[in-house]
Formats: structure tokens, C-alpha cells, sequence
């Protein structure tokens, strides 16, 4: 299974930064280490990655930045996208915003939802997991369906808000469009 995205920056800088190695973000990075997730690049993106991954205030060393770099290069597809008149809040995001949009059953993930268009296929870090987990269920891997209901129980179970019912609905965790997964 691989799925095509344009990941934000923000995303790339979160899964460095965080000592939690179940974080969404790691989670996303590792996705592009082993294939499953295939990175929506061009020099604009490379560019942006390398601008702010170099800031001073995150204090990165250069073998770590040279790594990002070098993986989305080695696992990423190159796309040239014409830029649209849309205005963004960061104009930043029009790149991330026009690469994603060149592939129909792409995603964008971002951990700024509110800096672009609401579409069923930007999403968050955590909601990228979920599809990818949803997806693989779907395929038969009775071993992720087991482990997805035990997140979901504990997520209901935790929530002060929502009290499990035999009515209670499961949130949409899932864009509302269909899922099409590139095998």
C-alpha cells in the first residue's frame, strides 16, 4: 500500500523535535522510511524544508537536516505544479497546497489545518495514521483491527464528553470521500 502527500513542514519539524516515538509525526516519518507514504516534493518544498529545519531556535545539526533532506529525495516523486491565485494565510503553503492537489487521491498533511482550504484529504498528522491503520484493516490485517479497536475503546473510555452507549456513534475519523489507496 502507498499512499502520495505533500507533508507540511510543521510535520517534519514536530516528529524531530518530539521524544515520543509514538507520536503521529514520528509515525509519519517512519511511513516515508518504509515506503508507505510517498513524498510530494519539488525544489520550492525542498527549499522551505531546509530554510526552516537550518533556524537557528531548533538547533539542529547538520547530519539530521542532511538526512530529511536526503530521504525525501530518495523516497520522495518530483512534481512541478502551476500556482493558482488562491491566498493563503502563510504564503508558504500555496506550494504544499497546488504539489497536493496534482494527484487526485493525494493527501496533505499538516498540522495547520486552518492555513488551507478545508478538503476531506488535508489532514492532520493523527488522522493520517488512522486512514492508514482503516486501510490496512481493510485489507485483512486482523492484528491492526484488533489494536485500532483497543485505541478507539481507551479513546472513549478517556473522554469525559462521550459516555459509550450501544447508541453512541464512532467519530468520522475518515475523509468523506472514499479511500483510494495506490497498491
Amino acid at each position: 500500500m502507498k499512499i502520495h502527500a505533500v507533508i507540511d513542514t510543521n510535520v517534519i519539524v514536530s516528529a524531530i523535535l518530539t521524544h515520543n516515538q509514538e507520536s503521529p509525526t514520528k509515525l509519519i516519518l517512519a511511513k516515508v522510511r518504509n515506503g508507505q507514504i510517498t513524498p510530494m516534493i519539488n525544489p520550492a518544498i525542498m527549499e522551505e524544508y531546509i530554510d526552516v529545519l537550518s533556524r537557528s531556535k531548533f538547533r539542529l545539526k547538520q547530519d539530521v537536516i542532511q538526512e530529511i533532506r536526503c530521504l525525501f529525495e530518495v523516497r520522495g516523486s518530483q512534481f512541478d505544479p502551476e500556482i493558482s491565485e488562491y491566498c493563503f494565510i502563510d504564503p508558504d503553503d500555496q506550494v504544499f497546497y497546488e504539489t497536493y492537489r496534482m494527484v487526485e487521491d493525494a493527501y496533505l498533511i499538516t498540522g495547520n489545518k486552518r492555513h488551507y482550504p478545508v478538503e476531506p484529504r488535508i489532514v492532520s498528522p493523527t488522522e493520517m495514521i488512522s486512514v492508514i491503520e482503516l486501510a490496512e484493516i481493510s485489507s485483512g490485517n486482523i492484528l491492526k483491527l484488533t489494536t485500532f479497536l483497543a485505541k478507539y475503546s481507551i479513546l472513549l473510555k478517556s473522554s469525559p464528553s462521550v459516555k459509550p452507549t450501544s447508541s453512541t456513534k464512532p467519530p468520522s475519523i475518515l475523509p468523506t470521500t472514499s479511500l483510494s489507496i495506490v497498491t
